[in-house]
């Protein structure tokens, strides 16, 4: 297995050369790149199943090919061997999300935020792909951790709730008091006039979003 294995790290190591990154497309079926384009992705398999700690199972046990070794994990740093793929990107579209909490106070990106329209792209991404349990390969469990910590809205209706509630506190510190009317402020007025009536078909145990929470 050993000598089958350095003899497909050489091949992936001359098909980085040629593409200058890890990141490599995957070529046709028929391509001669095809193979040692799997043997890629395989490793990145691999390399997730060690981390998540599942190379103990009795599979992994009974199948070397299931394995890496702490040799063959170094022997892939050593050429900058890139085992998530999506890393780079979701580290990077998660610092503007923490730039955008720490100007804002929340991580409830607008749908149409000018400053930064591709930090609401890639928020409506994690929502999709959440709510549709997707792209486990990007969104794994430990980013799903790392969002949730940060504050972040898994659903639309939840954040867009959230940013008028902001906005009503807003309103109270200001004026000291939240009786605010569509004259004060349109939007702000109309949602709270919504507010009042899902509080009410919650008492009578209607359908509603009102939550106990949210009271």
């Amino acid at each position: 297995f050993e000598s089958q294995w350095q003899s497909s790290f050489k091949d992936a190591c001359k098909l980085k050369e040629r593409h200058g990154t890890w990141n490599i497309p995957a070529p046709p079926q028929n391509s001669p790149d095809a193979a040692t384009h799997k043997w890629i992705c395989f490793q990145r398999t691999k390399f997730k199943v060690m981390k998540e700690g599942k190379e103990k199972t009795e599979l992994a046990k009974r199948n070397q090919n299931l394995r890496l070794t702490e040799a063959q994990v170094k022997q892939l740093r050593d050429v900058d061997f890139v085992f998530d793929v999506y890393e780079k990107d979701f580290d990077e579209a998660f610092g503007w999300l923490m730039d955008f909490k720490k100007e804002t106070g929340h991580c409830n990106v607008p749908g149409n935020y000018e400053k930064k329209p591709e930090l609401s792209k890639w928020v409506n991404e994690m929502r999709r792909h959440y709510k549709k349990n997707t792209m486990k390969h990007l969104l794994t469990n430990e980013r799903i951790k790392k969002l949730h910590d940060a504050g972040f809205c898994w659903t639309r209706a939840v954040a867009c709730w959230d940013l008028k509630y902001r906005e009503l506190i807003f309103f109270f510190e200001r004026n000291g008091h939240s009786k605010v009317t569509v004259n004060d402020n349109p939007s702000l007025g109309v949602w709270c006039s919504a507010q009042r009536q899902e509080y009410r078909r919650y008492l009578e145990k209607e359908k509603t979003t009102m939550t106990p929470e949210r009271i």
